[in-house]
């Protein structure tokens, strides 16, 4: 029988990196940088295909949840995570799997960042399908791997191990053998050569109750706070309370469990002046006339 999606976006994130365009007050996910949609409104768009409003889930700084509301009006009150204070990716997917299981103890979670571009949207869906029935048929942690494009710097990287399920249509499924920091442009070029190496994109697909079985396993203080504080709906001191720690260093890098999709779905993650620069090169997205003149501004073109 199929499992329910619940997806969880991350939308916490100050923007700070693209001032004077992106502020404090309204951050880089709920900005158009290309005209059209925000960057949230577009993840939102991109799964509603394959996830029920009812159970998409928004993580987001208090003070941005009037923002989540207006520009995501299908999204329930009681789905919106307004963190009172800022603890990284591992205290937010811990109390929104708790969240979850309390609804349906069998759905698998997915978890998204709020401010990606992806070109290959119907791909993107197939690779979450996929993620999904892999998830689904084993209690593994799934991450998208994206193929490197060019040397980056930028990014974490995973190491490819055995392959553990292959597909007609070529999305198999990898052992992560191991999660590698930011590398040089040199060690980069190398990855790139190799093949054996993907971008860690942060995108997630798990059993909501096995994501949780593995914080126990790996953060047991911070289970024990989703356990405690979640059922309540005690928001403030669950983040009070929580160690800052992010989900990658907190549990994927110390379980044994984890697995990737390789794919090539035409990922961004727009990070900075530079990233949004070689973006607009390419031609495949246009700049709004605003962003334009402040990135040409921040890097003197």
């Amino acid at each position: 029988m199929e499992k329910p999606l619940y997806v969880l976006i991350m939308a916490g994130g100050e923007g700070t990196r693209f001032y004077p365009v992106s502020t404090p007050e309204r951050p880089k996910q709920f900005l158009s940088f290309f005209g059209g949609r925000t960057f949230i409104q577009q993840t939102y768009d991109r799964i509603l295909p394959i996830a029920h409003p009812a159970r998409i889930i928004v993580a987001t700084n208090s003070r941005y949840t009037k923002l989540v509301r207006s520009q995501l009006p299908a999204i329930l009150s009681s789905n919106i995570i307004p963190e009172p204070f800022k603890k990284n990716t591992a205290p937010s997917i811990a109390y929104a799997a708790r969240m979850i299981i309390e609804a349906e103890e069998d759905a698998v979670m997915l978890v998204l960042p709020s401010d990606h571009l992806i070109e290959k949207e119907e791909e993107f869906r197939k690779v979450i399908e996929r993620a999904i029935y892999v998830a689904s048929e084993r209690e593994v942690l799934v991450t998208l791997g994206i193929r490197p494009t060019w040397p980056a710097d930028c990014y974490g990287y995973l190491r490819l191990g055995k392959m553990i399920e292959d597909d007609v249509e070529g999305r198999h499924a990898y052992i992560v053998d191991a999660f590698v920091e930011k590398p040089s442009v040199a060690v980069a070029e190398g990855y790139l050569k190799d093949g054996n190496y993907l971008w860690n994109s942060g995108m997630f697909v798990w059993q909501a109750h096995f994501i949780l079985s593995e914080i126990k396993n790996h953060l047991p203080s911070l289970y024990a706070l989703a356990d405690k504080y979640v059922p309540k709906k005690r928001i403030k001191k669950f983040f009070e309370e929580a160690e800052s720690i992010s989900i990658d260093y907190g549990v994927m890098e110390r379980s044994d469990r984890v697995v990737t999709l390789p794919c090539d779905i035409g990922w961004h993650d727009v990070g900075t002046w530079e990233g949004l620069y070689n973006i607009a090169q390419k031609g495949n997205f246009k700049l709004d006339p605003r962003v334009e003149e402040a990135m040409r501004a921040q890097l003197r073109l």
